[in-house]
């Protein structure tokens, strides 16, 4: 029977969840993702353990951190003085808001701390630095040519 390889494209249901068994995406209850195998549009050890699997195979598979999100990187949580913050952003821990970095480009910031002359925020991906499971059904894949 033929098993998925890079440059396939394949048709995924998954159920991601963090080390303490909570789930953070599924797309139960929705139809399965559909991507090419190599095109980066999945974290590289999940797209890693799709590779070999036959259509309808399920399995589950531990994705250590550095082939999911990455460490994270303490270079990523910064503070700003509170009055260089937005009059119209509510400061609250836990907040995620958008920012704008020096070439222009936009980046989603956790708010992680907030004093009265300063705010933390934390461009770290919320998943870094944690290994993650995901139950993997591959629903089927066409063989690339």
């Amino acid at each position: 029977m033929p098993k998925a390889k890079y440059g396939d494209t394949i048709k995924l249901h998954y159920t991601g969840c963090r080390s303490d068994g909570s789930v953070f995406a599924s797309t139960k209850g929705n139809p399965p993702i559909e991507v090419r195998l190599g095109d980066a549009n999945l974290i590289p050890g999940l797209e890693a353990s799709v590779v070999g699997m036959e259509n309808g195979e399920t399995k589950t598979v531990i994705i250590p951190l550095e082939q999911a999100y990455g460490p994270r990187k303490p270079e990523l949580v910064f503070h700003v003085r509170r009055s260089d913050m937005p009059d119209d952003i509510v400061l609250t821990v836990g907040k995620k808001v958008t920012g704008q970095r020096r070439d222009g480009s936009l980046v989603q910031l956790l708010i992680a701390s907030v004093s009265e002359g300063s705010v933390t925020l934390d461009a770290n991906h919320p998943l870094a630095g944690q290994a993650l499971s995901y139950d993997i059904h591959l629903v089927e894949f066409g063989e690339s040519s």
